[in-house]
Formats: structure tokens, sequence, C-alpha cells
């Protein structure tokens, strides 16, 4: 199956996974989803412009643009739609083979799963598992994935009266151009994000995180590799992509 050949970057947000992922995607065993939305090879991360709305607050972010259209993201992104996992990789398989090009490079894909997570559905999967100092990641988060577009349709899995997307639809219509943090506030106080919510934001942020990197650095197995705040030993990473696990 096609979707075998995918190597997973496991982060939270505001981890910075999509940094280190574009480096992976320059090995030539790779494949890099070239696009002017995401930069026509992996190192070009400056831009002047991009509908890739997220790259204004993360330059490195990239979609998995391929020439049959997008190809479908892990559970977690859509997670809200599909409260079953299992359900959801259904589709994901399915939309995988379909629009995945015939290639025998490797497909880097950036997920905020844990490797726990992933592992049941992919049972073969190279993980790397990135783990941060969680202050950090947290004023990582709140200045970049926080700020993030909050509108998300996903034509082709979400039905279109999906109550998760009608929730969305409300949020658009009292701002079209409403964020992550916002849908938080809105589930929190029944309005949109305001400076008042910042340090109960920032705090159930920190618990979120805590509780996730624990979850990550007790996880282990021979598929799995460990990234420290982005840092790699990178000819570790290269034995670790060419080991059998």
């Amino acid at each position: 199956m096609k979707y075998d050949n995918i190597i997973f970057v496991s982060f939270e947000q505001g981890g910075g996974g999509h940094r280190f992922a574009r480096v992976l995607a320059t090995l030539p065993e790779h494949y890099w989803y070239s696009h002017p939305d995401n930069g026509i090879k992996p190192w070009n991360i400056h831009f002047k412009e991009s509908n890739i709305r997220q790259r204004y607050a993360a330059k490195a972010h990239f979609d998995r643009i391929v020439p049959a259209g997008k190809l479908p993201p892990t559970w977690d992104y859509v997670s809200d739609f599909f409260p079953d996992p299992s359900a959801y990789y259904e589709m994901f398989y399915k939309r995988f083979e379909e629009l995945a090009p015939d290639t025998d490079q490797k497909f880097i894909y950036c997920t905020h799963s844990t490797p726990q997570e992933l592992r049941k559905f992919f049972p073969h999967s190279k993980i790397f598992n990135m783990l941060h100092d969680v202050g950090s990641l947290t004023d990582r988060y709140l200045k970049t994935s926080a700020l993030f577009p909050g509108w998300l349709r996903m034509k082709d899995l979400v039905e279109e009266h999906n109550p998760h997307l009608e929730f969305l639809k409300q949020l658009k219509s009292e701002n079209p151009d409403f964020l992550l943090r916002d849908i938080w506030a809105k589930r929190c106080f029944n309005r949109m994000y305001d400076d008042t919510m910042a340090e109960q934001y920032r705090q159930e942020l920190l618990n979120r995180f805590n509780s996730r990197m624990y979850e990550r650095i007790h996880y282990t197995d021979l598929n799995t590799f460990r990234v420290f705040d982005s840092r790699a030993v990178w000819r570790e990473v290269k034995f670790f992509l060419l080991s059998q696990g």
C-alpha cells in the first residue's frame, strides 16, 4: 500500500515540525510537495505571497499538495469533524491511495498525533517524535499556531451538515477571519478571543502540553526516533531512516 511509504514528523503545535520536515524532504528518497504555495524546493521557506494562510504565522509550514490534489490529513487535524479515528482512517487510506503519486519516494507527513496514536493505524511507518520544553513550546504556540486561520472546510471529506462545520460557520458569520484561539474562546466563553483570556488560555495550553509531552517521553519502539527541541544529529537520522525496525 502507498500509505506504508509515509514517514511521520510527530510534534505538538508550535513545535517547529514543518521546519524539521523540510530538511528531511531534501533527501532524494523523499517526496517534496513542490508548489508555488509551499516553495518549489523544500528550502524555499521565504516567500512574497502564498495561498496557505498558515505560512504568514509560521513560514516553514507547507501543505501536502500533489498533482491530483491534496493528500488527506491525519486524524488530529479533523478530529472535531470525525470523533472516531478508526472510521476516519478508513477514509484516509482510500483517499491516500487515490491521490498519492506513483513513486518509490517516501511521503513526509507532519502531524500532531502522538507516536502512540499513529502506531495503531500505521504499524510499519517511521516516526520522528519531537520533544520540547513545555514552557517554550507554549510561548511559540501563542505566537504561531494560535494565530492560524480557524476556518476549515475539507469539502472532499466533510459533509455539509457536520456538527463541527456548523459551529465553524457560526464563527465565520461573526468574523470571516477568525483564528484558532477564537475557537477555544467561543467554547469556553461563548465569545471571540480577547486579551482578558490570555492567562487562562496559556495555562490550559501548558496543562495540555505537559500531559502530551509526558506521553511522548515515555513512548518508545524501534521505528520511532526522538528529536529534542528540533535539534538532531543528522548522521543518526540517516541511520534510523535506513534501519529495518
